[in-house]
């Protein structure tokens, strides 16, 4: 029986919604919510259902990551062909949906939607920021930026919000302080910065924050020379205040700025062995990056060789474990059968390609389940002499990342660094790492490395600035039938399907560092 051409939008009639009968697929929404529709309906409005309720024969969608009050309303419009329920406080989940989901005339009425809110003071264009940036970082699409870009062309109040946005900057992301320069511009930014920098500097002392550190090593200062060069002098002149540590920064810093040329590279900041109030960031880099689970896992393989993303053998492996447990149902409705030698060989071939170090030796018996249990064994190195990282095993046990990650917690190391010669500070050579509130609401916590002398108090462990939150990769190994398994964090997200789960672990699960010592140790 032929298929009817339908053109959506269309009125399917949203009081079908409460027949019994007509429902038959089910949408199971965060906090074990439930909407139900007709498999029919949302198959006109997306190919991506049509695809898993068709050829997969699949009467469940996993959309755990959206609140069900958004659910609702995706499927409203589904049925009704119009946005009507489309609000502020559901705006990323339903827009992020009909992204996903390739319900194209739905992501046109978000961004409608996006393009008539009207900028009265500093909430809604902090609002318009935060989705713009969103949707840049997590979409991958530049259409809601581009909007905001004119939206606030001519806005005459652009510095009282950046001055007020850059307060505390150093809660910002990396994604956060370039969507500032890309939005606001150089000038204006290095305008607030010199102001804010020479108040805080006057009040506190000379102490360069994180974020500040970076928007200057991001800002065109050859151009602002020209363009703002009130500014660009104030801003050395505040500079010069900085400690002697900081003094070859400041340096190439303005090398940089009087020759373009000056690579970007010798940059290199002596403030990252600073103390904890100087310019280093302290998060862990490799938590909550995005992965597109959509995506075939031959296509999956290709971008784990050529993307800029994945920059060391533990994320490809991550991505290929992560990917595999994403897409568990549906490997198994196509009765998908793969070889997990063959994955590894492509492992092992990226390995070569991009120059990448193996793993530890002691990583050798770690498993993985690529279609049957896998060790690490083929992918460490013969000795544990000849080798880019180390590996740091926590002190204490932990009964589930997930568990960790959603609470205040603290985990403890025992680690001297290789620059560290001789230290007679009492208990051990080590450091800290605590969990920080996510910047996304409901997402899992950051981890963050403490440096604060306050942090260490009454605790076993000392801490060295040599040690660097930039050069660790954190993972979780969790013993279960007798073998430990390697259990992938970063790309556990909020994407994550059956985020409210944990893993099952027992006795001396832990979570563990590799800790990346090239150029430290001969």
């Amino acid at each position: 029986m032929a298929v009817p051409c339908v053109t959506v939008p269309m009125n399917f009639g949203k009081e079908l919604l409460d027949s019994p009968t007509h429902n038959n697929i089910v949408l199971k929404t965060s906090e074990e919510g439930v909407v139900k529709a007709n498999s029919v309906i949302l198959s006109f409005n997306s190919p991506v259902i049509s695809h898993i309720t068709g050829p997969l024969h699949m009467t469940s969608v996993d959309m755990m990551e959206f609140s069900e009050a958004a659910v609702k309303v995706f499927v409203d419009s589904a049925y009704s062909g119009t946005a009507e329920g489309l609000c502020q406080p559901l705006f990323r989940d339903i827009n992020k949906m009909a992204c996903v989901f390739k319900v194209g005339w739905l992501e046109e009425k978000c961004v409608e939607y996006f393009k008539e809110i009207v900028i009265r003071g500093y909430l809604d264009l902090y609002y318009l920021v935060e989705e713009a940036g969103y949707v840049m970082e997590r979409l991958k699409k530049r259409d809601l930026l581009e909007l905001l870009i004119e939206k606030i062309r001519w806005l005459g109040w652009k510095n009282d919000f950046v001055r007020e946005y850059l307060k505390g900057g150093d809660r910002l992301s990396y994604q956060q302080l370039d969507l500032v320069l890309e939005l606001f511009g150089d000038n204006c930014v290095l305008e607030i910065l010199s102001q804010q920098l020479a108040q805080q500097f006057e009040a506190e002392g000379p102490k360069l924050p994180f974020h500040a550190k970076y928007l200057l090593e991001n800002i065109n200062l050859n151009t602002c020379k020209e363009t703002a060069a009130v500014f660009y002098k104030g801003m050395f002149s505040v500079l010069e205040l900085l400690p002697d540590e900081h003094i070859r920064w400041v340096y190439q810093l303005y090398r940089k700025s009087e020759d373009p040329s000056y690579s970007e590279a010798r940059l290199v900041s002596t403030c990252s062995l600073t103390s904890a109030s100087g310019a280093r960031n302290d998060f862990i880099p490799n938590l909550y990056h995005n992965l597109d689970f959509n995506i075939s896992l031959d296509e999956l393989l290709d971008w784990v060789e050529k993307s800029g993303n994945c920059t060391n053998v533990v994320m490809a492996i991550e991505a290929i474990d992560t990917w595999i447990k994403y897409n568990k149902d549906i490997l198994r409705k196509e009765n998908m059968v793969y070889s997990s030698t063959m994955v590894q060989d492509i492992v092992n071939q990226t390995l070569a390609i991009k120059s990448w170090s193996r793993l530890p030796y002691t990583l050798k018996d770690l498993c993985y389940q690529w279609g049957s249990i896998q060790p690490f064994s083929k992918l460490c190195t013969d000795d544990e002499d000849h080798c880019q990282y180390l590996n740091i095993e926590c002190v204490d046990e932990c009964f589930g990342p997930k568990q960790l990650l959603r609470n205040d917690s603290q985990l403890i190391f025992h680690f001297k660094h290789p620059a560290v010669k001789s230290c007679d500070l009492p208990g051990k050579c080590g450091f800290i790492l605590k969990t920080i509130p996510s910047l996304i609401e409901g997402a899992l916590r950051r981890l963050m490395l403490c440096t604060a002398e306050v942090d260490y108090q009454d605790k076993e462990v000392h801490f060295h600035p040599e040690v660097q939150a930039e050069k660790m990769h954190v993972y979780f190994r969790q013993k279960n039938n007798w073998r430990m398994w390697f259990e992938p964090l970063t790309w556990l997200s909020t994407l994550y399907p059956n985020n409210s789960s944990d893993y099952l672990c027992y006795e001396d699960s832990k979570f563990h560092i590799l800790y990346d010592v090239r150029g430290l140790i001969p």
